[in-house]
């Protein structure tokens, strides 16, 4: 068996860096005219949506004479572009002020009540009680528990004896 001399291998190489860029040179192609495809239908969606608007505003002004007197039309857009009255930049800065310190004195207020004791905050929530939350998730234990002895003497109705054996031994229910 004769081993391939270096000519040989430099040819099988050069076919295939060919192929690869064959192939690279379809994908290439592929990707341009999905490109091209994806440009054509965004601008046919955009025509569309044009002729849609304009078909629109048809319907919504049907019939509308045309200003004969274009002088009052820029007498209009005139009236329209009123100048905006320039606020005093310092009166601004004054206002912020002024609720900076209502704020300050309100929480002062507020301080001074709740040191004396007078007053309460109304969001304030009510200390947790850890009895009643013990109560409380007990009688959700018993509920969850009370359930489950109904599923399973359902079970039992519906002829499925081993089953809820099996369940009654493993959660220790008495029946």
């Amino acid at each position: 068996m004769r081993t391939k001399g270096t000519e040989e291998k430099r040819v099988d190489k050069e076919i295939i860096h060919q192929s690869f860029a064959k192939v690279n040179n379809n994908n290439l192609k592929k990707k341009k005219k999905k490109k091209e495809r994806k440009r054509k239908k965004s601008q046919s969606q955009s025509q569309n949506q044009n002729q849609n608007q304009n078909q629109k505003k048809d319907k919504t002004k049907p019939n509308k004479p045309k200003n004969q007197n274009p002088k009052s039309k820029i007498q209009k857009q005139k009236q329209k572009q009123t100048p905006i009255q320039e606020t005093n930049n310092k009166d601004q800065k004054k206002v912020k002020k002024d609720k900076k310190k209502f704020k300050k004195q309100r929480s002062e207020k507020t301080k001074k009540k709740l040191e004396s004791g007078d007053w309460k905050p109304t969001n304030q929530p009510t200390p947790a009680n850890p009895e009643k939350k013990k109560e409380r998730k007990e009688k959700k234990r018993k509920e969850k528990r009370k359930k489950y002895k109904s599923k399973i003497k359902m079970e039992i109705q519906q002829s499925k004896p081993k089953k809820a054996k099996n369940k009654l031994q493993n959660h220790k229910i008495k029946m």
